[in-house]
């Protein structure tokens, strides 16, 4: 089909958030990313409770399409870490 997904860098202050469904979020500059992280990955899971209020960097990709949230791109979450 030719379709193919590119992964992005995001860096920005992750938020907790309880506005619709409860769910994490990455405050960049201008822009509010709703991160979905693997239900089944507990240690990225981890991570985001452990970082929480502070500055990291999430690798994923973009979601596109009609969602709940409503409050910014969706941002399928690979890998994060903490902001230098």
């Amino acid at each position: 089909m030719g379709l193919f997904e590119v992964t992005t860098t995001v860096t920005g202050k992750l938020v907790w958030s309880t506005v619709e469904k409860p769910h994490w979020e990455l405050q960049a500059d201008g822009e509010t990313y709703i991160l979905l992280p693997d239900p089944a990955d507990r240690a990225t899971a981890a991570l985001l409770r452990a970082h929480e209020g502070r500055r990291v960097t999430v690798t994923g990709y973009i979601l596109t399409g009609p969602n709940i949230y409503m409050r910014g791109p969706l941002l399928r979450v690979l890998a994060v870490t903490l902001a230098e």
